[in-house]
């Protein structure tokens, strides 16, 4: 039986196998190196969860057909605009009512981002968060979208 701790990584496995098995077009820059994601978390002042880190392994940034999940532009630490994470979210900050603790990593559209809410960190792992844009104050509600990283990304690619 494998640990609790396990499971939202096997989901970034089975994400893979199944955009695999159904041929799904792959849009990635490339891995992220262990280097390039310990100093993410120390930019950030957090660990970043589990699930998360795997997909930064494979990914750095990117996803599967029009599945774009904000991470790491490998080689590129400085780079401004999107898919990088933390310059998306610090531009987030200076619109103000930004929660701290979050870092977004999807755009869903209607004013709406998909975070990590890294201040629920819990056995390496923490819920992704849709925060309203517009709602100017940080205190404003944050639905549970998934209960970790893995979960969101394999019902993303469950539902291509």
């Amino acid at each position: 039986m494998r640990g609790i701790w396990a499971m939202p990584v096997q989901d970034i496995n089975d994400a893979i196998r199944l955009i695999k098995d159904r041929r799904f077009y792959v849009h990635s820059y490339a891995p992220a190196s262990e280097d390039e994601i310990a100093a993410l978390e120390v930019a950030l002042a957090s660990d970043l969860p589990r699930s998360y880190k795997a997909f930064l392994r494979i990914f750095g940034s990117g996803g599967a057909e029009d599945i774009e999940i904000y991470g790491i532009v490998p080689g590129r630490p400085n780079y401004r605009a999107i898919p990088n994470a933390h310059w998306y979210t610090e531009e987030q900050k200076k619109i103000g009512g930004y929660p701290s603790g979050l870092l977004s990593i999807a755009t869903l559209g209607g004013g709406h981002d998909a975070c990590l809410n890294l201040n629920a960190m819990k056995d390496s792992e923490c819920p992704v968060v849709r925060w309203d844009m517009g709602s100017f104050e940080a205190e404003s509600e944050l639905d549970v979208l998934a209960p970790d990283f893995g979960a969101y990304f394999l019902k993303l690619v469950q539902d291509l």
